[in-house]
């Protein structure tokens, strides 16, 4: 996989630089700063990790990490792209009618619907920038994935 940032905005230091490389890019783990919304966010990003590894070991064989989703594309229903899209507004909307109401399912938690979402973005990430054979969907500009006739 090849780097393709050409600009990157470092907001603690307040300006743009050019990336030629990541080496142009300090980690997270590099970066000094904190606050109480960091610390959650890294908490929360960790914990969305951990459970992306628990269950994509569940789901699917080593050697394919999103088949569960491709499925979707071999049986005709939609593109895999879609198919994560439709869990991820699956989780979207549970977060929305929990922020107006209790769940009545008693394990169904507000927390467990945004550690799904993050991972729903980050394996939607992962179809359309890695798994796409290299070709990187996610620098196209939002008017060429209208014109796309292929799409189921």
């Amino acid at each position: 996989m090849s780097f393709k940032v050409d600009e990157v905005y470092m907001p603690l230091e307040g300006k743009t630089i050019k990336a030629t490389n990541k080496d142009d890019i300090k980690p997270l783990s590099d970066l000094e700063y904190t606050n109480p919304l960091i610390e959650t966010v890294e908490t929360l990003f960790n914990e969305a990790l951990g459970l992306l590894k628990k269950k994509n070991h569940d789901y699917t064989p080593k050697d394919d990490p999103i088949s569960n989703f491709r499925l979707a594309d071999t049986l005709g229903i939609t593109s895999t792209e879609r198919a994560i899209m439709v869990r991820l507004m699956d989780k979207i909307t549970r977060i929305a009618v929990g922020l107006n109401k209790d769940y009545m399912v008693k394990d169904e938690k507000m927390k467990d619907n945004i550690l799904d979402a993050i991972n729903y973005l980050g394996i939607l990430y992962y179809a359309l920038e890695v798994d796409n054979n290299g070709k990187g969907k996610t620098s196209i500009d939002i008017d060429d994935t209208r014109n796309n006739t292929n799409d189921r």
